[in-house]
């Protein structure tokens, strides 16, 4: 549902034309299942700490979300514990286990129909997702390519933003790695 609707935002010119969509972690979920289904609404993917893979269990995809919080910013656990804190921990464990059956049900199925240039991009230190499903992630896509950011964790976005950016433009303007 999330997908279709920020598809319908998308067909209403917000922004007009093929969109570079850039999501990260459970986000990445969406716009595969968007790009697969709305391909028109595409120009570029760009998956930022691919999350999660359905070959790991609940519990260990848990784990391995606390293992990144100390090689995240301070700044970022602030935000993120507030959202914890402000949309409860019932919320919270019910969108978790959404978005495993989501993985475990679609987001390889939506990957291999997608026809947008991808970009699967991963923090060197990112202990949720994975080199190898990082990597995965890129070969499933018919024109994927897998890039690491060093000194970044699951959140490269908001740890290395420059280096992010970068990679970003260098990717659209046609030069995978």
């Amino acid at each position: 549902r999330l997908a279709d609707a920020l598809a319908h935002g998308l067909e209403r010119g917000l922004p007009p034309g093929p969109a570079v969509l850039v999501a990260n972690s459970v986000g990445c979920q969406v716009v595969a299942a968007l790009a697969a289904r709305h391909p028109h609404l595409v120009s570029h993917l760009v998956l930022v700490g691919p999350a999660l893979d359905p070959r790991a269990s609940g519990l260990r995809q848990f784990g391995r979300l606390v293992a990144d919080a100390p090689r995240e910013p301070l700044a970022l656990l602030a935000v993120a514990g507030f959202d914890y804190l402000v949309t409860g921990p019932l919320r919270c464990a019910a969108s978790f286990r959404h978005a495993l059956r989501d993985a475990a049900d679609a987001f390889e199925a939506h990957l291999s129909r997608v026809r947008a240039p991808t970009l699967a991009v991963r923090g060197a230190g990112d202990t949720i997702a994975s080199v190898a499903w990082t990597r995965r992630v890129a070969d499933l896509v018919a024109d994927g390519y897998a890039q690491d950011i060093p000194g970044a964790a699951h959140a490269a976005h908001f740890g290395a933003p420059d280096a992010l950016a970068a990679l970003i433009e260098k990717f659209t303007a046609g030069e995978p790695g």
